[in-house]
């Protein structure tokens, strides 16, 4: 009882057709993966657009208020020179009239003295 061995024969045409679809299946798996990234890739992107365009309004926003407060911090500053204006051309008039009421009183004061000194003179030391 021997055995004699078996002989397989294919052909070429089998062969290189099982070689093809062995081929489009792995073609088909690359694209079913390539797919799944482009999904992944495009949600990535979409979240991403999401969140630029949040900061973007978060941004403005933050711009506007500080535009307002510049604003409103210039109408105060200009306010507050007039004010100060004001006040000194207040100052000046105040300074020239404490001017004139301090020689007032000393004109009063060299009156009085002169005239205390005269009568004490005229009137024997006797105020």
């Amino acid at each position: 009882m021997t055995q004699t061995p078996i002989t397989v024969t294919y052909s070429l045409e089998e062969i290189f057709s099982r070689i093809e679809r062995k081929i489009d299946k792995l073609d088909e798996r690359f694209t079913q993966q390539i797919d799944k990234l482009d999904e992944k890739i495009d949600k990535l992107d979409q979240k991403f657009t999401q969140r630029i365009d949040k900061l973007d309004e978060k941004i403005d926003k933050l711009d506007q208020k500080l535009t307002d407060k510049i604003d409103k911090l210039t109408v105060e500053v200009a306010t507050c020179t007039t004010n100060l204006s004001n006040l000194d051309k207040r100052v000046e008039k105040l300074e020239g009239t404490q001017k004139n009421q301090i020689w007032t009183l000393i004109t009063l004061l060299g009156g009085s003295l002169i005239a205390v000194g005269f009568r004490a003179f005229f009137m024997e030391n006797n105020p």
